[in-house]
């Protein structure tokens, strides 16, 4: 009986569809470690039973619908993953250097925390600060510099009082950094490939040509465990010539 036994290992590819409609595909993403990965089936079937004596007796049933699941955990946190669980766009944010601009506090608090820099259209506000001023007070003894952040902290004791009204003038250099940003799309469609890499058993190699993935539980932003990512794939059937699950062996 040997190779029936079987050690589970492998990696997951994902191929984002850019076009759900009409499934253009990207190419296939390896996504990274994934700790755990399971398929399910749940049949509905339609029974039939023989009424002619007098207990009922089942002599037939046919299946009317099957529903194939893939849940998986991912714990390579990298931001096309995070942009995948967000069912976000992930891009790229380019920050202008900007020299004597300026940022308004209304009624300011000690020991409170305010983000330089933020608009409507850049809610985080502005990163790499080499620069900060504000009018009439002093840095470290009336507010202290967060400058890779662009963060300022209101001093308790110190020269600006609660109520205050600032204009903090800044210099930031020119960055680039990565941003994810939830969309409107409520699915992620594409298809799923299993490349088996077991150390005990035969190798089998799983495509699924077309997914829908979905979060599905929690995403621990901090905690004593690596961080893992949850998500749900509902196999779906990609056209009529196609079948919705393939299962290859290793050529002998």
């Amino acid at each position: 009986m040997s190779g029936t036994y079987t050690l589970g290992r492998g990696k997951v590819y994902f191929d984002r569809f850019t076009d759900n409609i009409n499934k253009v595909r990207t190419g296939e993403r390896y996504i990274g470690n994934t700790p755990e990965i399971s398929f399910s089936t749940e049949a509905e079937l339609l029974e039939h039973f023989d009424a002619d004596g007098g207990i009922r007796v089942k002599d037939d049933q046919v299946i009317l619908e099957i529903v194939r699941t893939l849940t998986l955990t991912c714990d390579n946190i990298d931001d096309e993953n995070l942009g995948l669980l967000f069912l976000g766009d992930v891009s790229t944010f380019t920050q202008a250097s900007a020299t004597g601009g300026t940022y308004n506090i209304t009624d300011a608090l000690q020991g409170r925390y305010y983000q330089i820099g933020q608009t409507a259209g850049n809610p985080q506000g502005v990163r790499g600060v080499t620069t900060v001023s504000i009018a009439g007070a002093t840095l470290t003894d009336d507010y202290t510099l967060d400058a890779a952040l662009g963060r300022i902290y209101i001093v308790p004791g110190g020269g600006i009082t609660d109520g205050d009204d600032l204009v903090v003038t800044y210099t930031c250099t020119a960055t680039e950094r990565a941003r994810i940003i939830t969309a409107d799309s409520v699915t992620i469609d594409g298809a799923l490939r299993y490349i088996s890499a077991n150390p005990k058993g035969n190798q089998r190699d799983y495509y699924f040509p077309y997914v829908q993935l979905t979060p599905n539980g929690d995403y621990t932003f901090k905690g004593d465990e690596w961080q893992t990512l949850p998500f749900t794939c509902e196999v779906l059937k990609y056209d009529d010539s196609t079948a919705a699950v393939y299962i290859d062996g290793r050529p002998a």
